[in-house]
């Protein structure tokens, strides 16, 4: 078995987030987080029934939605 700490060191994988704690993140209602899934601006994973995002997807979403000063 591969430990989490080799995993996270060698960039294989990166912590998944459930919708709700994008949801939380983003301080947006869950229909309009499910859009952004449906539609493929904010990439997930599905693992049976439940939708997974990762973090840094979740922050290159960010990233590239950021308007204004780069002083946010």
């Amino acid at each position: 078995m591969v430990e989490n700490e080799n995993i996270t060191e060698q960039g294989h994988f990166s912590k998944l987030l459930t919708a709700k704690q994008v949801e939380e993140i983003l301080n947006i209602g869950r229909s309009t987080t499910y859009q952004l899934i449906q539609s493929g601006e904010l990439p997930s994973v599905r693992i049976g029934r439940a939708v997974r995002v990762r973090i840094k997807d979740l922050e290159r979403f960010i990233s590239k939605n950021l308007t204004g000063s780069d002083d946010l």
